[in-house]
């Protein structure tokens, strides 16, 4: 038995992702209108494990929130959707599965090596992804 109930709005089927951008983009723009947190079924694994699922931010605010406290929120266990055990998450994520301050070291690393214009691009969402 399943502790939450899933969002009705699919975010995880092969199905979703083939869909045209605009289809996918309504679906968000769905989820951001509602809590802006969502919880989502599992993908299906490669590897001998299961998930009970995943939580989803949608707003902008609430992302930024979370990448600025590392106190209280963790990228160390995965990122990635697709259920894997972390040790492998973090050998093919590399610097995006870790906290600070060991991310921080190598956001300098990598930051020193790109120009200022391209971080502040990075930076600047598209409008029809932010809200």
């Amino acid at each position: 038995m399943q502790a939450r109930e899933y969002s009705p709005v699919d975010i995880t089927s092969d199905a979703f992702w083939h869909q045209p951008f605009a289809v996918r983009e309504e679906a968000f723009a769905q989820l951001r209108a509602r809590d802006g947190l969502s919880w989502h079924r599992p993908l299906p694994s490669m590897f001998p494990m299961e998930e009970p699922g995943f939580w989803a931010l949608t707003r902008r605010a609430d992302i930024a929130y979370v990448s600025q406290h590392s106190e209280l929120f963790t990228s160390a266990q995965g990122v990635a959707l697709n259920p894997m055990p972390a040790e492998i998450q973090r050998f093919a994520s590399f610097f995006l599965s870790m906290d600070p301050p060991q991310h921080t070291t190598y956001r300098r690393l990598i930051s020193s090596a790109c120009p200022r214009l391209t971080s502040l691009r990075w930076r600047t969402p598209p409008k029809s992804f932010s809200a």
